[in-house]
Order: C-alpha cells, then sequence, then structure tokens
C-alpha cells in the first residue's frame, strides 16, 4: 500500500481542483424549492448552498425561485488518483481512454483501468480508499442524494482486484463494490475483493468491520463475513458459507526488521 503524507495530499487536492475543467448537471427548479433544500437533495449538505450562487445568475438574496427554471450545478468529484505506479488510464462518458495523472479528478460513471504491472490508488471524499492492482477495471460512482448519510462511495468491479481501506474515525462510512454477479458492501477495516475471468466474485476481510456479499441471482440470502473470514459467489449462485483465510505470511527469523541509510540491497523471505 503506498500513501502521500496527509499535507502533500491535501496540497495535492488543492492544486488538482485548480487545474480541473468543472463540470456541470442540469437542475429543474420544482414547486416551493429553495437554494438550500436544492443544495440538500443533490449534494446531501443543505450547507453547499453557496454553489448555486456562485454557478448561477440569480441576483442579490434572497432569491425566490420560480418553478421550471434550470439552474447549472457543479458537480464535485467523487474520488481522486492520489497515486499510481505503471500504466494507468482513465475514461470520463462518452470519451476515449487517455493516461490518468496523479491527482485526476473522478467524477460519476469514470472508469478507471490499471494495465500490466500497475498499481493505483484511489482516495474518496470520505478518506476510504481503493487499491486497484494490475490489470483492474473499476467504475467510480458517488453517492446518491438520498443515501449520501448512509453510503459514502460506490464502485463497479468488472475485472481485476480492488484492495479496501476504510478508516476507523470516519465514522459509519462503508463501501458498496459492484461485481458483475454480486454486491460486496465493506466496512471500516481492510478487505480485498476480486473478479476473475469467470465473473466469480470472492470476498476476504481481513481486518475490520463485517463485510456483507449478496449475489445479484439470489438478493434474499446475503451472508455477513467475519474479520478474518472469506465468501465467494459464482455467477448465478448464492454466496458460499463465510470460510477462515489462511494465515498470514510470517517473516522467517532473523529478517523481521531492518533500517537503510542511502541505497543498499536487502535480502528477505517469508
Amino acid at each position: 500500500r503506498f500513501l502521500l503524507p496527509p499535507l502533500a495530499l491535501a496540497l495535492l487536492l488543492v492544486s488538482s481542483t485548480a487545474a480541473a475543467e468543472t463540470e456541470y448537471t442540469t437542475w429543474v427548479v420544482a414547486e416551493g424549492q429553495t437554494c438550500t433544500s436544492i443544495a440538500q437533495a443533490f449534494y446531501g449538505d443543505p450547507h453547499k448552498y453557496h454553489l448555486v450562487h456562485q454557478h448561477n445568475d440569480l441576483g442579490t438574496p434572497p432569491h425566490e425561485l420560480v418553478a421550471g427554471t434550470e439552474l447549472r450545478l457543479p458537480l464535485l468529484p467523487d474520488a481522486l488518483l492520489v497515486e499510481k505506479r505503471g500504466s494507468v488510464q482513465a475514461r470520463a462518458p462518452e470519451a476515449s481512454w487517455s493516461r490518468a495523472p496523479v491527482g485526476l479528478e473522478l467524477y460519476r460513471a469514470w472508469r478507471l483501468n490499471t494495465l500490466e504491472d500497475a498499481r493505483a490508488l484511489v482516495g474518496f471524499r470520505d478518506d476510504s480508499e481503493l487499491l486497484l492492482r494490475e490489470n483492474t477495471l473499476v467504475v467510480i460512482y458517488g453517492p446518491a442524494a438520498k443515501r449520501a448519510e448512509r453510503q459514502r462511495g460506490r464502485a463497479e468491479l468488472s475485472s481485476g482486484a480492488l484492495k479496501s481501506r476504510l478508516d476507523e474515525l470516519a465514522g459509519k462510512a462503508t463501501l458498496s463494490v459492484e461485481t458483475p454477479g454480486a454486491i460486496a458492501e465493506l466496512g471500516a477495516g481492510s478487505a480485498l475483493v476480486t473478479v476473475d475471468k469467470e465473473a466469480t466474485t470472492r470476498v476476504s476481510n481481513h481486518l475490520g468491520d463485517d463485510a456483507k456479499l449478496t449475489s445479484k441471482s439470489a438478493p434474499k440470502a446475503p451472508v455477513d463475513v467475519d474479520a478474518g473470514f472469506g465468501s465467494l459467489v459464482e455467477k448465478g449462485s448464492a454466496p458460499t458459507p463465510p470460510r477462515p483465510l489462511p494465515p498470514s505470511p510470517q517473516w522467517e527469523p532473523g529478517a523481521r526488521s531492518f533500517a537503510t541509510l542511502g541505497t543498499t540491497t536487502v535480502s528477505a523471505s517469508w
């Protein structure tokens, strides 16, 4: 896992946001709506009414919105490419694939793809993280407005492997990972979700809160996956009963810790 220090990440967020081109959507005002109620409905936060003001010519407040008026609402990035190694590509809806630089803002329905021997770390607005291994294709989604308080992040994994890391201090944040045949709901802790060539979904819950695995073909039979357990869903089948994960590899005696100054070569085994 590779991370930037908090200060470096904060600077990265500021610089990438300043350089990014704002994306918009159209909102049609309904009877009785206000800037505050629109901010609550769209962003899940009534205090973001200033975004409605900044991007629309509404005159001097207080504003009396007329039903049927079309407003431009700026889209906030749902995630950010925090770090990468190797070749990583991104694609916006109805666009072609292009090189994904560090700091790239990812919006709803954007795709991110790691190629051979590549890695990518994606950070969501609630500080949850996804680590993409090589040959992984994922679709980034943000929270629906009505679910914003209980679901902070959502991604669609078409193939490959995702490792999640949700901060225990982030409250009740959850990450929903949708695959071709299943939906994995991950809580605080660390878990791995993979999809192989046969579209089999595997969830390994390494540490933290329980995970929930639901088959799309058997939505009424989800299983809870405790920490230290795993389960799988073959496409068209219900999840298997959770089984204990293999024990973690242990460093061999004499190779438990080491420190270096400058450049050196270190041999270790597990």
